[in-house]
C-alpha cells in the first residue's frame, strides 16, 4: 500500500503557504500549480489536516461513483451551512435522509415540471433585456448574478426581487448571497477558526442568514394560509410525499429553498458571464450562434419552450463553456469509512479535492485540442468525451446536481434571448483572471459594452 505523495512543507503549518501561491491568490490555481509539480494525486498538509488533491479520473470515480458513501461531503460543507446555503437540505444531508429528499425533490425536476417554469424564465430575461437597453456599459458578471437570482426566485417561490430595476438597485436576498460567497472563501482559505473571529463580515453574514431564514418561513406561511397554487418549486415541495405518505418538514423545505437559491443562481451567472466572454474572443463561434438564434427567433422577442431544441449549436457552445470554464473547477469530499483510494492509504477525516477542470483539459478524454474552446465537439452530442465521466460540470454519480436539466434550459433561454437582441463587446481594458470564490468567476469583473442589434 502506497502513501499519498506530499511536497515538502514547513513545521507546524505544513503546506499552508502553498494555498496562497495561485495567480491573484486563487486557491484553485494554487492546486493546479501543485498538480503540475506533483501529479494526479498528492497530499497538502494544511496545519494538522490532510488535503488530497486528485486529478486522476479512475480515482475520482472511486470517490464520486463507486464508493460514494465512503467519501461523504462531511465537514467540507460545514462552512456552507453557516452562510445561507442551508443545513439539512439535499446539498448537505447524507445516507437515508439524503436519499429520501432526493426522491421527493426529483418530482419537481421532471421535464413536464421544468416546462412550466419557462414562462417565468422568459419574463425575467425580458426584464433583464430592458435593463441592458438602459445601461449598455456594465459588469456582465454582476448583471448575470442579478438575472440568475431573479429567475431562481421566480421559479422557486414566485417572488419578484428588485435587482433588475437598475444595476444599483439593492435587494436583501442578493446581498445575502454576495456576502455569503465572500465569507466562504475566507473561511476555507484562512482556516476553520476564521468564522469565530469578531470580524464585520462574520457579524454581517450571521445577521443576513437569520433574516433570510425568516423570509423563507414567511413565504411558506403565506402560501399555506392562502392555499393559492402558483405551480412553482415551493408548491411542489409542499405537495411532495414519500412512499409512506410523509411530507418534507418545515426546516427541510426552508433548507431546500436555500439550496436552490444559492446553487441555482451562482452557477448560472458564472457560466453565462464566461459564455459571453468566450464568444467575444471567438468571433467565428459568435457568428454561428447568432445566426442560429436569429433564424429560430425569426423577429420575435421570445420563442416557445419546444423551440429550444432547435438551438443545437447554441447549446453546444454552452456545454463547451461548462467544460472549458466549469462553475466549480474543484469540489471537496471527506474520507469517511474508506481506508484506501486506489493503491493509496488515506486517513479518515482528510479532505479530498476533485480537480474537475484538470480532467476537462485532459487530452486522454478530449483530444489534442483539449485546451482550446471548440463548441463543435458538443454539436449534436451532449457528451463527446472518450469516458462519459470525464465531463462533470454538474458532478457525477449519485450526488450529481439534481437541477442540471433546469440549468441547461435556463442558460439556453438567457443566451438565446439576449443574443437575439444584443451584441456583447469586452472592454479592451478589462483584465480577465479566473478566480475561485464560491464559483469560478472573473476576479476583476467582466466589463462589456452592450450594443442593440438592428
Amino acid at each position: 500500500m502506497l502513501e499519498v505523495p506530499q511536497p515538502k512543507g514547513l513545521p507546524l503549518i505544513g503546506n499552508l503557504i502553498s494555498l496562497f501561491a495561485g495567480r491573484e491568490n486563487c486557491i484553485y490555481d494554487a492546486f493546479d500549480k501543485q498538480a503540475e509539480l506533483n501529479g494526479d494525486i498528492f497530499n497538502l498538509k494544511i496545519v494538522n489536516k490532510n488535503w488530497y488533491i486528485v486529478s486522476d479520473l479512475g480515482l475520482i470515480k472511486e470517490v464520486l461513483v463507486k464508493n460514494v458513501h465512503e467519501f461523504p461531503k462531511g465537514t467540507t460543507i460545514d462552512e456552507l451551512k453557516q452562510i445561507g446555503i442551508g443545513e439539512s437540505g439535499i446539498v448537505e444531508t447524507e445516507g437515508e435522509q439524503w436519499l429520501r429528499q432526493r426522491r421527493l425533490c426529483n418530482q419537481a425536476f421532471r421535464k413536464k415540471e421544468l416546462h412550466t417554469m419557462y414562462g417565468s424564465m422568459v419574463e425575467k430575461c425580458l426584464e433583464g433585456a430592458d435593463l441592458l437597453s438602459r445601461e449598455p456599459d456594465l459588469n456582465i458578471l454582476h448583471f448575470m448574478n442579478r438575472l440568475g437570482l431573479s429567475i431562481i426566485c421566480k421559479v422557486s417561490f414566485s417572488h419578484n426581487v428588485d435587482c433588475l430595476k437598475s444595476m444599483t438597485a439593492e435587494d436583501k436576498v442578493l446581498t445575502t448571497q454576495n456576502v455569503g460567497a465572500s465569507e466562504l472563501r475566507k473561511r476555507v482559505q484562512f482556516g476553520p477558526f476564521w468564522k469565530y473571529l469578531p470580524t464585520p463580515g462574520n457579524f454581517l453574514v450571521r445577521k443576513l442568514v437569520k433574516e433570510q431564514i425568516a423570509f423563507f418561513n414567511s413565504l411558506i406561511d403565506e402560501r399555506l394560509e392562502s392555499e393559492e397554487h402558483k405551480n412553482d418549486l415551493l408548491d411542489r415541495l409542499l405537495a411532495a410525499k414519500d412512499e409512506n405518505g410523509d411530507s418534507l418538514s418545515r426546516k427541510e423545505i426552508v433548507d431546500q429553498m436555500q439550496n436552490f437559491l444559492g446553487a441555482g443562481h451562482e452557477t448560472t451567472a458564472t457560466a453565462m458571464h464566461w459564455f459571453l466572454y468566450l464568444l467575444s474572443q471567438h468571433k467565428d463561434v459568435e457568428a454561428k450562434v447568432v445566426e442560429e438564434v436569429r433564424s429560430v427567433y425569426a423577429g420575435r422577442d421570445a420563442i416557445d419552450v419546444d423551440e429550444l431544441d432547435k438551438l443545437e449549436y447554441t447549446k453546444a457552445a454552452i456545454m463547451e463553456t461548462l467544460r472549458y470554464k466549469p462553475p466549480f473547477p474543484t469540489i471537496p469530499r471527506e474520507v469517511g469509512d474508506a481506508k484506501t483510494l486506489g493503491d493509496y492509504r488515506v486517513e479518515r477525516g482528510a479532505w479530498v479535492f476533485i480537480m474537475i477542470q484538470r480532467v476537462h483539459y485532459d487530452p486522454k478524454y478530449w483530444g489534442e485540442d483539449a485546451d482550446k474552446f471548440n463548441p463543435d465537439r458538443f454539436y449534436k452530442n451532449d457528451n463527446p468525451a472518450s469516458d462519459r465521466y470525464a465531463f462533470m460540470p454538474f458532478g457525477i454519480g449519485a450526488r450529481s446536481c439534481i437541477g442540471d436539466k433546469m440549468a441547461i434550459m435556463e442558460m439556453l433561454t438567457i443566451a438565446s434571448l439576449l443574443l437575439n437582441k444584443f451584441q456583447f463587446e469586452l472592454d479592451p481594458n478589462q483584465k480577465v483572471v479566473p478566480y475561485l470564490l464560491f464559483t469560478q468567476i472573473s476576479k476583476f469583473g467582466m466589463s462589456m459594452k452592450v450594443i442593440a442589434r438592428d
